[in-house]
């Protein structure tokens, strides 16, 4: 079973071979060299030698603006993708793949990827905050819980991520299926099987048994 650092790596790795083949399907321009990653609401700053001119595609997303000769500003205003280009001095321009997000996105996308494989467990977000919650059906599965909850350890501190997943009750190997009826008997048939019960109160008696047969049956 993969551990949950290599699972991230993972994810990290097919995010960043993926998305630079869709943007290249998109434009034929010089390839994307780089993918950034911005917080929404939070400044970024790029460092960039030489940088003369600066564009963006979608300036809804992000404002951008070189802030000096190798600097270069990049504040998050709404979540989404846009294209980023960046000359320096008679160099072709070098295009960025520009992604703006919330902070739970990337928490959110990792801890689904890591739980996809545990049965009755499911990752879901409300008001900005990740919950990992249900309950495991497999022993093994709360090893897997507990290196994520190690992993985002500071996460879970500063209440971005709430993991709530309850431990299976029993190993499901060990469960054992019992077939078993429910009889109503009157107290006058116990004296028939050689049981007094001095002590029960007059009415029916019940009880869960496997078979049960009275005298002469």
């Amino acid at each position: 079973m993969m551990s949950i650092q290599s699972k991230i790596i993972a994810i990290l790795l097919s995010v960043l071979y993926l998305i630079p083949h869709f943007v290249m399907a998109l434009d034929s321009a010089p390839s994307v060299t780089k993918i950034i990653r911005v917080e929404l609401g939070q400044t970024e700053v790029l460092t960039f030698k030489g940088v003369t001119q600066v564009s963006i595609a979608d300036p809804d997303i992000a404002n951008v603006r070189a802030s000096a000769p190798d600097e270069i500003l990049i504040t998050g205003l709404q979540s989404g993708y846009t294209d980023l280009r960046i000359w320096a001095g008679t160099k072709s321009e070098v295009q960025y793949l520009l992604r703006v997000e919330e902070s739970w996105m990337r928490l959110y996308d990792l801890a689904s990827t890591v739980v996809a494989s545990i049965e009755g467990v499911s990752v879901r977000q409300k008001g900005g905050v990740v919950f990992i919650e249900g309950r495991a059906l497999h022993s093994r599965d709360l090893k897997l819980i507990d290196d994520l909850k190690e992993e985002f350890e500071s996460e879970i501190k500063g209440g971005f991520l709430v993991v709530n997943v309850i431990a299976p009750p029993l190993d499901m190997r060990a469960m054992v299926m019992m077939d078993v009826k429910l009889v109503e008997i009157r107290r006058s048939d116990l004296k028939d099987v050689g049981i007094l019960w001095n002590d029960i109160e007059p009415g029916p008696f019940f009880s869960v048994l496997g078979e049960f047969h009275g005298a002469g049956n």
